[in-house]
Formats: structure tokens, C-alpha cells, sequence
């Protein structure tokens, strides 16, 4: 996925119009558990937010969300996106949700960079606290 946006984008498309159509009641995807299902549209908004589109990228963000409401990464990438938009408010709400559903205090810290500006959709992947 590393930099490649624009493929991974068109690669879950498909994927994600086929889980559009499944009922909210499905849990899964040809065996997936829900969990993957929610990352693959994680991996969307980072490819969205990656090619700028800041939009979509909230987008998918929000839709994980609704399907796991307690999985603290989405709401500080959502807040990310916020921030990105100018709309403090929101990117506030978000990132105090996310502190609040913080899996572990070993978090924390993690969310803070984000709220810096420091960890964002754009270093997910390659960011290191400092020390």
C-alpha cells in the first residue's frame, strides 16, 4: 500500500460498493470477520486522505465508525481529517473520543501526536514517537 494511493483506492472499490449492499445485519465479507471489513475501508480514507481527497477520506472514516463505533484509530484519523478542514470543533469531539475509547494508556501518547499534527494519515504507517 506504501504510496501506492491511487491502486489502492481502485482495488477496494469494488470492495466497498459490494459491502454497501450487504445489510447492516451481515457481519462479514466471504468469511471476514467484521474487523477486516473495517479496516479495508480504513485503508480507503488513508489512500483518499493521501491523495488529497479530504472528502472522501471523512467519508470513510465516518462509515468505519458506524460499523465500530469503539475503535479509537478512526476517530483520531477523522479528526485528523478535521483539523485538515479547519473545523476545530469536530476534530476536538473526535480526538477526546478517542481518548476516551484509547485501548490501552499506551495510546495516549499516539493521539496527542495526532492532535500536534505530528502522526497523521499521510505518516501512519512510518511515524515513531519520539523519545
Amino acid at each position: 500500500m506504501l504510496g501506492q494511493y491511487n491502486a489502492v483506492a481502485n482495488d477496494v472499490k469494488e470492495t466497498l460498493l459490494t459491502i454497501q449492499k450487504q445489510p447492516d445485519d451481515m457481519p462479514d465479507l466471504h468469511g471476514g470477520s467484521s474487523h477486516q471489513v473495517t479496516d479495508v475501508i480504513l485503508f480507503q480514507g488513508l489512500s483518499q486522505c493521501n491523495l488529497g481527497d479530504l472528502g472522501a477520506a471523512e467519508l470513510a472514516f465516518s462509515w468505519a465508525i458506524q460499523r465500530e463505533p469503539d475503535y479509537a484509530l478512526l476517530f483520531v484519523l477523522r479528526g485528523q481529517i478535521h483539523q485538515l478542514k479547519g473545523e476545530t470543533a469536530a476534530a476536538d469531539k473526535d480526538f477526546e473520543q478517542a481518548r476516551q475509547l484509547s485501548p490501552s494508556p499506551d495510546f495516549l501518547p499516539w493521539i496527542e501526536a495526532a492532535v500536534r499534527g505530528d502522526w497523521t494519515c499521510q505518516n501512519l504507517l512510518d511515524y515513531t514517537l519520539p523519545e
